[in-house]
């Protein structure tokens, strides 16, 4: 048949007209708005049974969701997704299609099969737990279809046997009619040794037939806190890591850090990881409350807080100078001060609101001792019980120590204290004189580790002197290997010593011996850039950072850069902006930077610095007042200080200090 063609194009045209305006088709399938069903498993059995509902449309809030067999209420237990769902039978349901009920909205399933055991007698049911039955202590478990006899009854937690205390009837003068029989435990250790992350799983048997398995969520358990200026204590821009338990990983309950101070809550942390065991947090400033209060700080996970006696963990605030709330995300390079006399390779360490510049050398060996207050910005001075250059500092608690170095009567062993507290000095003496060492601060010790002991012979040390703030008490370590000219930075709950010098053998190191103080157990790993010495270090949030350096092979100044992840243990680098080595290091709030050094070239002191944001992993780069190498660095509050060091100029030793200033 043939078709004229104008007439053929005008019957198909009015053909797709009438389909396009009456009918509409879904090329993509909706979601249903009702909960489905997909399957069961298991698809019978009797009261007691935990059943597994797979399907879509499940809310993950269990308050939300109703799950019935026959218009009996089945106990829902873990809806983990919006796709899986846990419910227990706490009573005869019959044999029923299973329903399950989201926000109004039902949808139906698959049939479950109630079987009968033949002997009268359910499985036991756990309907609910609970802790503190005994002046607030001690699990108690609700459980219905009870035997009368306690004879062969037990629980388990985590399939380990639960000594029980007491089984409570109707009858007994602690029967609460609103729980039901409840089987008292005698003892939490069972519980909480066993608990899987945040839940202990209880289990009920009667004569070896089990219960339904009931998963409670355990309390958050806070052990310890601890931040660079020692264990309870924080100032603002620390990072503050919290050691316990049960503290989930954020992913299955909303979880959070709540702080009080005269009952008003402040601003939350902000958090950097969050394990079962371990969170660490970015500490703001609190302008309100006073230098050394008390505040509590408890960890909540889902609705659970540590119960009391153990929630409220007080602080000593070390809060330094207020910032504008918030942790510190800016710095801005604010121009210089200046120091009582010129010098380099001086050491330079703070705690509370106090930056300490101590040491170094000029003409000859300087005793000269630099307070700069971070609160009030005035200067005050004092005097070091040894003048001595290449010693090394570092602060915990209100400790600020300076150890070690190089005097007029050859390596020293000398260490001066300062308490911030009491601004009073003491003195203490290492084990092994020596100087180009390297400090670094965990929780409430000072660590001082390897140096010169001899130059240009048998070299190098591998002694680590421990100085504990708390107890004022001192103990030794080892490193891995001797080395001086090394680097020591720490964050959170790991410490590491990098990189230096061995000056006996000639051999530059590649090692990085790093310390987990919550278990004090050393480990080694390579540092990814490469053997150098005069490298600079320093921690901020989870990352410890290492920069800069010089290699004996290049005889060049390097921009390697080592990144350690405290929070997964793994290595990654990068690059500063030139080649630098001896520069200063210093962190605060979310930013380390790397300043001055000498590049070995026409230049020789470097003019610029590389500030590292740990947060965002990027680098952006400034300049000083003038080119230095030797200088010292550290931060209070929210200023950051670099110090003395050599200079290009005719002057040769600078006085400067230049002044960074940390904001949001």
């Amino acid at each position: 048949m043939k078709y004229k063609y104008p007439g053929f194009l005008s019957y198909l045209l009015v053909i797709l007209l009438l389909y396009t305006g009456c009918a509409k088709q879904n090329i993509f399938t909706e979601p249903p708005d009702h909960p489905v069903i997909d399957s069961i498993s298991p698809s019978a059995g009797f009261t007691g049974t935990q059943i597994r509902l797979w399907g879509s449309g499940f809310s993950t809030f269990s308050s939300r969701d109703t799950v019935r067999i026959n218009g009996v209420s089945l106990r829902v237990d873990s809806p983990s997704t919006s796709t899986v769902m846990l419910a227990t039978l706490i009573d005869s349901t019959g044999t029923g299609i299973v329903t399950v009920t989201v926000n109004g909205q039902s949808g139906q399933g698959p049939v479950f099969t109630y079987l009968s055991r033949g002997t009268g007698i359910d499985a036991p049911v756990i309907t609910s737990a609970d802790f503190g039955w005994n002046d607030g202590r001690g699990y108690a478990v609700s459980v219905k279809t009870l035997p009368a006899s306690d004879n062969g009854i037990r629980v388990l937690v985590g399939g380990v046997n639960a000594p029980i205390a007491f089984v409570v009837r109707p009858g007994d003068p602690r029967y609460d009619p609103n729980k039901g029989n409840q089987i008292l435990l005698q003892t939490d250790s069972i519980v909480l040794n066993h608990a899987d992350g945040i839940y202990a799983n209880f289990m009920v048997t009667f004569n070896g037939v089990p219960s339904n398995t009931y998963p409670y969520q355990l309390n958050p358990v806070i052990t310890d806190m601890f931040s660079s200026h020692g264990s309870f204590k924080f100032a603002a821009g620390d990072t503050l890591t919290i050691r316990g338990k049960f503290f989930g990983d954020r992913t299955q309950l909303p979880s959070s850090i709540t702080m009080v101070f005269n009952g008003v809550p402040l601003n939350q942390p902000t958090i950097l990881s969050w394990s079962n065991t371990t969170i660490t947090a970015a500490m703001p400033a609190y302008p309100t409350v006073p230098v050394n209060s008390g505040i509590p700080i408890g960890v909540k996970v889902g609705s659970k807080s540590p119960l009391q006696g153990s929630s409220v963990i007080y602080l000593a605030v070390v809060t330094g100078p207020p910032a504008t709330g918030g942790v510190f995300t800016k710095i801005d390079y604010s121009g210089t001060s200046t120091f009582s006399e010129s010098r380099k390779y001086l050491a330079a360490a703070s705690a509370g609101s106090r930056i300490i510049f101590a040491g170094g050398t000029n003409t000859g060996y300087s005793r000269a001792v630099d307070i700069y207050n971070a609160v009030t910005g005035v200067w005050s001075t004092a005097q070091l019980s040894e003048a001595r250059f290449n010693l090394a500092a570092a602060a915990a608690g209100s400790k600020i120590v300076f150890a070690g170095g190089f005097s007029g009567a050859g390596y020293s062993s000398a260490v001066d204290i300062y308490d911030t507290l009491t601004n009073a000095w003491t003195t203490a003496q290492l084990s092994v004189a020596r100087s180009s060492l390297a400090a670094a601060a965990a929780g409430n010790k000072i660590y001082f580790a390897g140096g010169e002991t001899n130059r240009g012979t048998t070299g190098s040390s591998k002694v680590i002197d421990i100085y504990d703030v708390t107890s004022n008490t001192w103990s030794t370590g080892q490193l891995s290997e001797e080395r001086a000219q090394l680097a020591g930075a720490a964050t959170g709950n790991k410490l590491i010593f990098a990189g230096g010098h061995n000056a006996g053998t000639g051999a530059d190191s590649r090692t990085a011996d790093i310390l987990d103080i919550t278990t004090n157990t050393w480990t080694t790993a390579l540092l990814p850039g490469g053997a150098r010495y005069q490298l600079g270090g320093a921690g901020a949030g989870n990352k410890i950072v290492f920069g800069g350096g010089i290699s004996n092979l290049s005889g060049t100044a390097l921009k390697n850069v080592d990144i350690y992840d405290v929070t997964t243990n793994t290595w990654s680098t990068d690059q500063l902006s030139v080649g630098r080595w001896a520069p200063a290091a210093v962190a605060a709030g979310n930013k380390i930077v790397f300043a001055g050094g000498f590049d070995g070239g026409p230049a020789f002191k470097i003019s610029t610095f590389d500030i590292y944001d740990v947060v965002s992993k990027t680098w952006v780069a400034g300049q000083l007042s003038e080119g230095k190498g030797g200088m010292a660095g550290a931060a209070a509050g929210n200023k950051m200080l670099f110090g003395g060091g050599e200079t290009n100029t005719a002057v040769g030793v600078s006085n400067t200090v230049e002044i960074f200033t940390l904001s949001n």
